[in-house]
């Protein structure tokens, strides 16, 4: 059986945002990596159909738990799902 592991959105503090040009939202993969899939849709919510970023954010919310993969470590066995950010 495997183990199903989920994206997170990770809100930045406003420190980071400025010293690293970053948005206010970073959807990642569940080893932590962006995912760019999930910012590019969120950026579109926002840019193309003018979305408050809460509205936006909530829709990512929706939408992420259907991005779902199975993760397995190295003997071939599916692993523990990932830490949380």
């Amino acid at each position: 059986m495997s183990t199903l592991v989920r994206f997170r959105i990770v809100k930045l503090s406003p420190e980071l945002q400025k010293e690293f040009d970053l948005p206010e939202v970073i959807c990642a993969d569940p080893n932590g990596f962006p995912f760019i899939e999930g910012q590019t849709f969120y950026s579109w919510l926002i840019d193309d159909n003018a979305c408050e970023p809460a509205t936006a954010y909530n829709y990512l919310n929706a939408v992420l738990p259907f991005l779902v993969t199975t993760q397995a470590d190295s003997t071939g066995r599916y692993g523990q799902p990932a830490k949380t950010l």
